[in-house]
């Protein structure tokens, strides 16, 4: 048990080196090499524990990703309840709570923009496709019970979700945390009820 959990304290580091090397210099700067550097260990420890660069990428980009999506599916989960209390619930989870979550969510958007491997690609494809399909199923309920005009929640979930991962895009100097989120939640109500 003790090597497991030595492991997973190995993974884990190399990860945090790797998302670090992502977050400041792009997935380009990802070799084998620079993240064993930038975590203190032999290259040789990064390709064991995932097998390569397309290994490395799919790893980040997992980790990453559960940490930026976990909060919204949680959200959206479950047909019942108020539409707009569900839809305030996903803003603030999307819209994320600590400074923390704006690098996380750059670096998640960043590795769905450029992640390099197919496997990362079939991940966010996923990932994109699951999201588009809970929100899209929310305003339609939000529609359907007079909460909001959204006449093709298809095209309204796509704006949303487009915004929204663009706003995390905006250089953190010119909207810090409240206003992102303050922001994002005034744009997104007014998307859905001034149609």
């Amino acid at each position: 048990m003790r090597a497991s959990v030595r492991g997973e304290q190995r993974r884990d580091q190399i990860l945090v080196a790797a998302a670090k090397l992502a977050s400041d210099g792009g997935v380009g700067a990802l070799s084998i090499g620079a993240v064993a550097s930038n975590a203190g260990l032999a290259k040789s420890v990064v390709i064991y524990h995932f097998g390569g660069h397309d290994g490395l990428i799919e790893a980040l980009y997992a980790h990453v990703a559960s940490k930026c999506l976990a909060p919204e599916f949680g959200a959206l989960d479950g047909a019942d309840g108020d539409p707009r209390e569900q839809l305030n619930r996903w803003l603030h989870a999307a819209l994320g709570a600590a400074p923390a979550d704006v690098a996380e969510r750059r670096l998640w958007l960043l590795l769905r923009q450029d992640g390099g491997c197919a496997a990362v690609r079939d991940l966010a494809t996923d990932d994109s496709l699951r999201r588009q399909r809970m929100l899209e199923a929310l305003l339609h309920e939000g529609h359907r019970q007079y909460c909001w005009q959204s006449p093709d929640p298809g095209t309204s979930a796509t704006t949303v979700l487009a915004f929204l991962d663009g706003i995390w895009m905006t250089p953190a100097a010119l909207l810090e945390g409240d206003d992102l989120r303050r922001i994002g939640r005034r744009a997104v109500l007014d998307l859905l009820v001034r149609r």
